[in-house]
């Protein structure tokens, strides 16, 4: 089955699957079972959960056999199973480890591409796109690495990093309030194990992590919207530049590309 391949539902992954399925390519999403995102409203997460998630319009569907792919689909079937039954022509490696520095992912398709810190472009994948917020942001990279991690969150409503909850320990996450509703600093919105998850700040549930989600320590799992009103959730800025960046390395046309 030829087609392209993303790797990871998170807000930049899923922002580039849909892309592309618009532009009218066959297109799967991959990610772990339970994979823990708390910009739920900005990705198709919830569709690992819940069988489907719609995301501006464009609804992905869970599927757990390749015979079941008609329109956008997300499995989380084994990575190697599916490389092998799937046959990508593209794939997109979208993960965002920020942290990690990728293996040689080439022989994995014919083109590779890798979002954000980690890859390099003619030694780990083809081609390489920056995803940090700056000047390079979006930016084809055709050799060499990407930048390294590195910065602090955009400010929202005046509040950076102090709006984020990151996980202390690994484990099972479960909501208790729901995502998008205003809570006052220190209430209680959510469980880690038996952990309680407080709100950091006085605001609107921005992030909020699915109940059954399995995190790993430092995942944010929690985001609060200080401002006045919520800031619209969808696809972000950053994310449209990305999506766009890999548009314009695939030429805009369905198809298996030219190497």
């Amino acid at each position: 089955m030829d087609g392209i391949l993303v790797l990871g539902c998170g807000e930049v992954g899923s922002a580039i699957a849909r892309a592309l399925f618009l532009a009218g390519w066959r297109t799967a999403l991959w990610d772990r079972p339970a994979p823990s995102y708390a910009r739920r409203r900005s990705c198709y997460v919830d569709a690992c959960f819940e069988g489907q998630s719609m995301l501006e319009g464009v609804v992905c569907r869970r599927v757990d056999t390749l015979a079941q792919a008609e329109g956008l689909v997300l499995t989380m079937m084994p990575l190697d199973v599916l490389l092998d039954a799937f046959r990508p022509s593209v794939l997109v490696d979208a993960r965002l480890r920020k942290r990690l520095t990728s293996p040689d992912i080439r022989a994995w398709a014919p083109l590779t591409i890798g979002i954000g810190p980690g890859f390099a472009a003619g030694e780990t994948v083809h081609v390489a796109v920056e995803s940090q917020w700056g000047a390079s942001l979006g930016s084809v990279v055709h050799s060499g690495g990407t930048t390294l991690f590195s910065g602090e969150p955009r400010p929202l409503g005046g509040a950076g990093r102090e709006r984020f909850v990151y996980a202390a320990i690994s484990g099972r996450f479960r909501e208790v309030k729901e995502l998008g509703s205003q809570v006052r600093q220190g209430e209680l919105v959510a469980y880690l194990n038996e952990q309680p998850v407080l709100a950091p700040l006085t605001g609107w549930l921005r992030g909020l992590s699915h109940t059954g989600a399995d995190v790993s320590i430092r995942d944010k799992i929690v985001e609060v919207d200080p401002s006045r009103t919520m800031v619209r959730p969808g696809i972000s800025e950053r994310s449209a530049r990305i999506s766009g960046a890999v548009e314009s390395v695939l030429g805009g046309n369905p198809g298996p590309p030219s190497l």
